[in-house]
């Protein structure tokens, strides 16, 4: 949490932490799961999908990226919470653990929004443009075949 701060993803900051438990500022706002209705639904998913995608570009997946880790306040400002599970976008199974949004009924005509159909982000597409944050985190998936790659460069 406090590497993705410090790369600017708007994430909680960290405080402290002892063993298995952390501290942080309080966010402002509600899980995602629990708002029924946007101002501004378009421009929430793409800043969700934006964010997944920058992570990547960073050499990272969040693995549990769902409504229930997604906060986002009056001014329909997101963060990102809960990281323990993040993976190296190296990793066997990245495509898998990158989003795993429920898919949901728009409320306007009843319909379900397919994220497959709508533009889930492929993660063996995305190149770490951005940073090698899966290295610095030493993040599962991250190969001595990843380390040597970075070196020949």
């Amino acid at each position: 949490m406090k590497a993705l701060h410090e790369h600017g993803f708007p994430v909680p900051s960290a405080v402290d932490c002892n063993r298995h438990c952390v501290v942080m500022s309080l966010v402002r706002g509600y899980s995602l799961v629990q708002v029924k209705q946007l101002q501004n639904p378009d421009i929430v998913f793409e800043t969700i999908i934006g964010l997944v995608v920058r992570m990547a570009e960073h050499g990272l997946i969040h693995c549990d990226f769902n409504e229930f880790n997604i906060m986002i306040d009056d001014e329909e400002k997101v963060t990102m919470i809960d990281f323990p599970q993040m993976v190296s976008v190296s990793h066997y199974n990245a495509q898998m653990f990158g989003l795993s949004f429920q898919e949901h009924e728009d409320e306007s005509n009843g319909s379900e929004v397919d994220l497959d159909e709508i533009g889930k982000p492929n993660f063996s597409c995305i190149t770490k443009v951005a940073g090698f944050l899966d290295k610095e985190l030493a993040a599962s998936g991250f190969t001595r075949k990843d380390q040597d790659d970075i070196d020949k460069v």
